[in-house]
């Protein structure tokens, strides 16, 4: 991927995760111009700052290849951990679909449960949760 495909993969996501913030009823949020965290073409992180209304709090969303999903950063203070998070989540909701519970689709925003959805999304927070944990993920450099 180039220097500018790159740039243009994350105005989409940038645009995406904008979008999935507004659809979930959080309004008011700015996300940051560059992502706290991001693989090219995989995933990245944004940090959303609630600048209109601080009783709601700060967010993180994550997007790209997998479900859009955001994570209160009361809950998680980094992006680091808001991966450890989402994953974790994904996991347990995934655990749940595979039982016959479907209100775990409802958690991660997607529209149905299946166990094909079930595998998938087991998958990707086990991925998740396993690169929050790799130092080699993580820039010492970044303040997230």
């Amino acid at each position: 991927m180039t220097a500018s495909d790159e740039l243009k993969w994350l105005d989409i996501l940038r645009q995406r995760a904008c979008e999935y913030l507004e659809q979930r009823g959080l309004w008011g949020l700015r996300i940051d111009d560059t992502p706290a965290w991001h693989r090219a073409p995989y995933s990245c992180i944004w940090a959303a700052r609630n600048e209109e209304n601080p009783a709601w709090g700060d967010w993180w969303v994550i997007c790209g290849g997998l479900p859009t999903d955001c994570v209160s950063a009361v809950f998680a203070g980094s992006a680091r951990n808001a991966m450890h998070a989402i994953g974790s989540r994904w996991i347990e909701a995934a655990r749940c679909m595979k039982e016959g519970d479907t209100r775990p689709a409802t958690w991660t925003g997607l529209e149905e449960a299946s166990p094909e959805l079930a595998d998938l999304l087991e998958i990707r927070g086990e991925f998740l949760v396993s690169w929050s944990g790799d130092d080699a993920c993580w820039d010492p450099e970044w303040p997230f």
